[in-house]
């Protein structure tokens, strides 16, 4: 994988030399490179470098500041040189929380994989706006085909129809359920307000995530109106507490609308019955939730797929792809169980959604709450941290390579394309087999030599003189070495 992300290195490198204007050609491609270097040497070190480096606030200003590149800056202040703005880029490096050490554990994310890294160089480079796809093609298609695989991972009935997006994370996906579960139970409260229609009353349970309380506030429900029902001894909403609260909402004038279930609680990683709450919510014609933040990576999970039993009958599902599935933050996906559930969200904003212009149906920002956003090219064919024994997630290509005995991490075979250097090594010239060549004496064998740098001062990658790496002399195949 780190020699797919120096690859997706030096092909975003080559993207931005033909996208830059003239002018800025030779003032911003120096400083690229430096970084592309130190990005990837980063990425190179990240299981052995020290998860944290602790600091107080004022130590990193002065850090900051020692290098030329404070962090408070005031009106009329010159901008950086590329040698502080990489000054900048180094220390951030070194004082951030090394998240993908393996001795991380905070806050329910784990390390990314690199595939999610090389997607983030190229979402930030391209910088585009899921939004349109006139704007956007690539990236819709893409956000359309994760979503339809985690549907399917869902279950038939999510595979069978469905609608969801892309959101910053599971706390707005949980909105997004509330809202849609609010205008099939009072449509009219969209356009009068909560003034003019019932008293809706939604319900989740004491351990659920406190999004739900947020997203009651922002909806205007109120705080009042969320109801915490008791959990069981293992932490799960108590059923028989719930038919109790909705029994009593109904009672005091309340119309019970929403059920939010949790699939994998924040602190005793509870799953709730989804099946028995299900019966619940079709005997009150409530909307069904499951809030499956982290847990629902246990869908790709043959052996603890049966937590998350009865989640294909839910009518919505969250999930954050960055807590358990190796994606980069931020990322998480909403999908509800009715084809077109988004579509109360469009506005008649004909000025960006036109209706008669070419493939308006694909548009998917008019659907979302946002207007402006940033796009998640994950590969299809790759999803990370995967059980090695589902298979099902490689169908379109590649194959999982299971973990050898003591090996710190698992590995994922890629599709079925090689690589430029695997290529290379069949053509007639390289034909001879790997044992012949290793039989052969070491006098015939092409010796390497070490890169030198552009300025020929130096032989090494280049750390002191801080120069991108010229091939003039090397036989190397690291293509981040090579210099174009």
């Amino acid at each position: 994988m780190i020699a797919l992300t120096t690859r997706l290195a030096t092909h975003v490198l080559h993207y931005c030399r033909r996208i830059l204007y003239l002018p800025l050609l030779t003032a911003r491609r120096s400083l690229l490179e430096r970084v592309a270097t130190l990005l990837l040497r980063h990425c190179h070190s990240l299981a052995d470098a020290p998860t944290v480096r602790l600091a107080a606030p004022e130590q990193l200003e002065a850090a900051y500041s020692r290098r030329g590149c404070a962090l408070a800056f005031s009106p009329g202040e010159p901008p950086l040189t590329d040698d502080g703005l990489a000054a900048a880029c180094e220390l951030t490096l070194e004082y951030s929380v090394n998240s993908s050490s393996p001795r991380f554990f905070n806050q329910l994310s784990q390390r990314v994989d690199p595939v999610a890294v090389a997607g983030e160089w190229i979402a930030a480079t391209t910088n585009t706006n899921a939004m349109t796809y006139e704007i956007a093609p690539v990236v819709t298609l893409m956000e359309r085909a994760v979503i339809a695989r985690f549907a399917a991972a869902v279950g038939p009935r999510f595979a069978a129809a469905h609608d969801g997006l892309f959101v910053p994370g599971s706390s707005i996906g949980n909105l997004y359920a509330l809202l849609l579960a609010r205008d099939r139970a009072a449509p009219s409260l969209r356009q009068t307000g909560a003034a003019g229609g019932p008293r809706l009353v939604a319900f989740v349970s004491s351990d659920a995530h406190f999004s739900f309380a947020k997203g009651a506030a922002v909806l205007g429900l109120g705080l009042d109106n969320l109801v915490r029902v008791a959990t069981d001894a293992r932490g799960r909403m108590d059923v028989g507490a719930l038919r109790d609260a909705v029994a009593a909402a109904r009672a005091a004038g309340g119309v019970p609308f929403f059920v939010g279930a949790t699939a994998g609680s924040t602190v005793l990683g509870a799953f709730d019955d989804l099946k028995a709450i299900r019966a619940v919510c079709d005997a009150e014609r409530m909307w069904l939730h499951a809030d499956a933040a982290w847990g629902g990576a246990a869908l790709f999970s043959p052996t603890h797929r049966g937590l998350l039993d009865g989640v294909d009958e839910a009518d919505s599902v969250a999930c954050s792809l960055h807590k358990m599935l190796g994606v980069a933050l931020q990322a998480a996906v909403f999908v509800a169980r009715a084809a077109g559930a988004l579509d109360s969200n469009k506005y008649d904003a004909s000025y960006l959604y036109q209706r008669d212009k070419l493939h308006a149906s694909m548009d998917l920002g008019d659907r979302s709450i946002q207007v402006g956003r940033c796009c998640l090219p994950l590969p299809p064919r790759s999803t990370p941290h995967s059980s090695p024994h589902d298979r099902s997630l490689h169908s379109a290509g590649g194959s999982p390579t299971p973990s050898r005995p003591g090996s710190p991490s698992r590995r994922w075979a890629m599709p079925a394309s090689p690589p430029a250097s695997t290529a290379a090594s069949t053509s007639p010239r390289t034909s001879r087999s790997a044992s012949a060549r290793r039989a052969a004496p070491s006098s015939s064998r092409r010796r390497r030599r070490a890169p030198t740098c552009a300025s020929g001062s130096c032989r090494r990658r280049c750390a002191r003189c801080r120069r991108p790496p010229s091939s003039r002399g090397a036989t190397t195949r690291s293509i981040w070495w090579r210099r174009t």
